[in-house]
């Protein structure tokens, strides 16, 4: 833990270092005697509390609370003054300060003030810690792999997760990316720093912007309150975007120059933060194809392309799918109140399967067994596959051969459309332009087959 205590006056200083000398011996302390001192150290150091007089040259304590809640809204600062009064306390506190401290003190009663500000800390801190721990229990016990391909893969990772370095990573949606951030993350150095994600396609451009860089007190309507966005959240630590080819052109420039400078600029704000926060970017979309079709940059690309990571769909690396099946079967099952495994069978069928949803796809039917499940060893019948792997498991019977061949296009279109659609998330137009056809033909076969692009979304 490390405090900054700032006052011009050379006695103050001495007088404050000792109580806390005294008092708090496992904390370190650092002295500054005007505002702009003190703000360069909350830059350069890690500082977890600031003790400020309220009178300082070049840089008022007022002024230097504004600047540290523009820096860094998470560090506490308490206000020192022998010149307060109650209506300039109440100002500061609502300007963000964590105390009001009038001049002279006494020491038992500053004690137990800064004792309240040191507490909150250490109560943050290990909640900060528990998360951890947790992610990396999860972690430890979701990121399961049997395949070679998957031992290459995770084998790379205690390497790159030393570095500050870009990562991206690609691969069909669900399959993991997200968990592979988190055991980068966990891995590395920034491990007791906060891992923070966010979903790139999940909102709208004007509301990404202001998520991902914050925004000031009355920024634009609504705003009634600062809000220091999902790059400061993460400083020190890991910042996830998924789906990152779903941000505007607009946004990707403002990433850039973050990527570039370690710098932002919240809305509404006219200064800039420096943050020290790493980049994991995760897409299920071909970038070069985006960039060549002007949706994505290229200077950003290769901002983010540091260190490239590719996770391969399940279908290629099928030694995972029992492993995977076994795991998440047994931790549904017991929280149904069950133990259930898995027959021969059903591990036959399961490994045969193309898996378009892949783990999440995976994880949900298991689920889906664990309670519907009516035999132990779960049976093949106990497992819906759905049109996949009926396309490879129907064998036809006695009909004509232009019969047998119409019903297998049927098959085979109904599958690649669910395969289609689902990759895609019902979106039509993406959709259509990876399938080579217009949107009214793609309307016209999900028509045909029954399907909603509605329950691809959801």
């Amino acid at each position: 833990m490390r405090v900054l205590i700032v006052d011009d006056e050379p006695d103050i200083l001495t007088v404050v270092s000792g109580i806390f000398d005294d008092a708090f011996p496992d904390v370190e302390v650092m002295t500054a005697r005007d505002g702009r001192s003190a703000l360069k150290c909350v830059r350069e150091g890690d500082v977890n509390l600031v003790v400020s007089d309220l009178l300082l040259p070049e840089l008022d304590g007022e002024a230097l609370l504004k600047a540290i809640r523009e820096e860094n809204p998470l560090i506490p600062v308490v206000i020192m003054s022998a010149h307060g009064t109650i209506d300039r306390a109440v100002a500061l506190l609502k300007a963000g300060a964590r105390d009001f401290i009038t001049k002279p003190f006494r020491n038992d009663d500053f004690v137990h003030r800064i004792s309240l500000a040191l507490e909150t800390l250490r109560l943050k801190e290990e909640l900060e810690t528990v998360r951890e721990e947790l992610w990396a229990e999860r972690s430890g016990a979701r990121i399961i792999y049997a395949s070679d391909a998957m031992k290459a893969l995770m084998s790379r990772l205690p390497i790159l997760a030393k570095s500050a370095a870009s990562v991206l990573i690609t691969g069909e949606s669900g399959t993991g990316k997200e968990l592979l951030a988190k055991e980068i993350h966990l891995l590395g150095p920034r491990h007791r720093r906060p891992f923070v994600a966010i979903n790139c396609g999940a909102f709208p451009e004007t509301l990404l912007e202001s998520e991902m860089f914050g925004y000031r007190k009355g920024a634009f309507t609504g705003a009634n309150r600062d809000h220091a966005g999902v790059i400061r959240e993460a400083d020190k630590g890991t910042l996830f975007l998924d789906e990152i080819a779903e941000t505007s052109l607009a946004i990707q420039v403002k990433l850039l120059r973050f990527l570039q400078e370690s710098e932002i600029r919240p809305l509404g704000s006219g200064r800039v933060a420096r943050v020290d926060t790493r980049i994991i970017a995760a897409t299920n979309k071909d970038l070069s194809r985006e960039m060549e079709e002007g949706r994505f940059r290229e200077d950003l690309f290769y901002r983010l392309n540091v260190i490239p990571l590719h996770v391969p769909p399940l279908r290629e690396r099928r030694e995972d799918i029992i492993v995977l099946a076994n795991m998440f079967l047994k931790r549904f099952s017991r929280e149904a109140g069950r133990e259930l495994t898995l027959s021969p069978l059903s591990a036959q069928k399961l490994a045969g399967y193309p898996w378009p949803g892949n783990v999440r796809e995976l994880e949900n039917k298991m689920r889906q067994v664990s309670i519907l499940a009516t035999t132990n060893p779960v049976l093949p019948e106990d497992i819906e596959l759905g049109n996949h792997h009926q396309a490879r498991a129907e064998v036809p019977g006695s009909t004509t051969f232009r019969e047998a061949k119409r019903a297998a296009i049927d098959r085979f279109e109904r599958a690649y459309l669910v395969d289609l659609m689902i990759r895609h998330r019902g979106r039509p137009s993406t959709a259509a332009q990876e399938a080579g056809i217009d949107r009214k033909n793609l309307w016209r076969l999900l028509k045909k087959h029954g399907l909603s692009r509605r329950s691809f979304r959801e």
